[in-house]
């Protein structure tokens, strides 16, 4: 039975718990091992929003994730164990053939191929070269085979594979496939409905104020309904 990771009082108090489902896009990047050069690249191309987060260095043996998110900060937090063993099982699946691998690689295919062919392009192999490598192997193969680290899966990579398998699944929200920023709106809800304070922290809100914009109205229309219904019962 998986349980929560547990640190010291003195380490417990700086950690917060982290659900994917909170926010509109999650970008997770393997450890850069110290490298201050790859992750500014990174940001540099990502089109960030406030609700959206980006993880650096997951921990998998103590549960814990090194994330860049609203505060524009990075701060150390633990992993829910739905999230912990989820990412177990695709790293175990994955097996990355190196410590530069991202943690979700894209699966489109001419992507691949572009970056097996800068990779041997970049190692000195001709053009002749590299197209029969590319024919006589997948683009997945040649990276494997040569160290070359695949692309990251995009954020418009991510929603058209959400899309994909709520179409497996039969699964629709409103006629719509199943969103991450959805999602976090629903579990939003929920959380402000018990406890504001606890929902701006989980949602990973600057303040309070903005905690209470973006679900006061919604809970008072809730509210509305469930004193209907319980007035038509009286």
């Amino acid at each position: 039975m998986s349980t929560k990771p547990q640190f010291g009082v003195d380490i417990e108090a700086q950690h917060t718990r982290f659900d994917i489902d909170r926010y509109e896009d999650v970008y997770v990047v393997g450890d850069v091992y110290g490298s201050l050069d790859v992750p500014k690249r990174l940001l540099s191309r990502l089109e960030l929003i406030d609700d959206d987060l980006v993880i650096f260095v997951v921990d998998l043996e103590r549960g814990i994730a090194v994330v860049f998110g609203k505060t524009r900060e990075r701060q150390p937090i633990p992993l829910t164990d739905r999230v912990l063993d989820a990412l177990k099982r695709h790293h175990s699946v994955l097996n990355p053939a190196g410590e530069d691998w991202p943690v979700f690689p894209t699966r489109h295919h001419a992507s691949l191929a572009n970056a097996a062919d800068e990779g041997l392009d970049a190692r000195g192999w001709d053009a002749e070269e590299i197209e029969t490598a590319l024919d006589e192997s997948m683009s997945m193969a040649v990276l494997r085979d040569h160290g070359i680290a695949p692309p990251a899966l995009s954020k418009s990579g991510a929603r058209s594979l959400m899309k994909r398998l709520c179409d497996a699944a039969d699964l629709n929200i409103d006629g719509e496939y199943l969103k991450p920023h959805g999602g976090r709106r629903g579990l939003g809800s929920d959380l402000y409905a018990q406890d504001a304070e606890l929902a701006q922290e989980l949602l990973r809100h600057e303040s309070i104020e903005t905690t209470h914009e973006s679900y006061r109205e919604q809970n008072v229309a809730e509210r509305r309904e469930r004193l209907e219904r319980a007035l038509d019962g009286a």
